[in-house]
């Protein structure tokens, strides 16, 4: 396997993980419903946090 064929599988694997995170932290608060705004907002800050890392990640990754 090529290193650009590996560079771009990293790459599309943290973009991949950056999607879930976002899924899960802020559309997953909206799917189930929430009680308690506080909790729900930290679970929204958080998957906008490490969804954005994730996606930098993977372009850093791209880049070489």
């Amino acid at each position: 396997m090529k290193m650009q064929d590996r560079q771009r599988l990293v790459a599309e694997f943290l973009s991949n993980v950056g999607v879930a995170w976002f899924a899960a932290g802020v559309i997953g608060v909206f799917a189930t419903g929430f009680q308690d705004l506080t909790k729900a907002l930290f679970s929204i800050g958080w998957g906008i946090l490490f969804s954005v890392g994730f996606l930098f990640a993977g372009m850093k990754a791209l880049k070489g």
